[in-house]
């Protein structure tokens, strides 16, 4: 995510780069694929605030990332727009997905069961975790990035969280992108997007330090 760190510091943007828990050099931690991601994402947000870096974030997430920026968007009013790629609908769902393709395995009883042991081991109830519903109650700027060729994260999946989207949205599908390739095959499109999502959100480069940074 350097290479979006630096396009953001390009037009004149700061950006916040950090590790979820569980991941790269963060410690080890109980991970739950969405929402305790995005309680620590609004935190990090809080600090920057607290900081006096900002009032307003910008918040740029990839798959898990990306279905994290919605729901802790759906949770604090420092989010001010969400750049979304190739998210998850709900966590059953991708699941569900993901038995069937990879392991060619039924949902029943696999997910139900999955759902409620990862719901004990992460100390917070993972059956109704729902991006779609954060989605539907945001009215702040939008955009949702779709692979034509993600089999996981599938365009058909962007578009119906397009769908649900009520303001300030838009949903680009790049060209023979599998999962997680957008930006490197699609950035000239996908650019303009975030661009308009940064300006509409944070208003103008030269005031990106009063009103907020774009967190990835």
């Amino acid at each position: 995510y350097l290479y979006h760190a630096r396009f953001l510091h390009e037009h004149g943007y700061p950006s916040v780069i950090f590790d979820q828990r569980g991941h790269g050099e963060s410690a080890s931690a109980r991970v739950s694929l969405g929402p305790l991601e995005a309680r620590d994402v609004v935190s990090v947000l809080g600090m920057l605030r607290d900081a006096g870096r900002g009032e307003g974030f910008v918040v740029w997430g990839s798959s898990m990332g990306a279905a994290i920026g919605l729901l802790a968007a759906s949770r604090s009013t420092l989010i001010t727009g969400v750049i979304s790629e190739s998210s998850y609908e709900t966590l059953d769902g991708v699941l569900a997905d993901t038995l069937r393709t990879r392991y060619r395995m039924p949902r029943f009883p696999l997910v139900p069961v999955g759902l409620r042991l990862a719901s004990f081991l992460a100390g917070i109830d993972l059956r109704d975790v729902s991006v779609c519903r954060s989605v539907a109650s945001l009215e702040i700027p939008l955009v949702f990035v779709s692979g034509e060729c993600d089999a996981r994260m599938t365009p058909e999946m962007g578009e119906r969280l397009f769908s649900l989207a009520t303001k300030g949205h838009s949903h680009v599908v790049v060209p023979g992108a599998d999962h997680a390739e957008c930006w490197t095959l699609g950035q000239p499109k996908y650019s303009e997007h975030v661009l308009e999502l940064v300006h509409a959100s944070l208003s103008s480069p030269s005031q990106a330090d009063h009103r907020g940074l774009p967190a990835t």
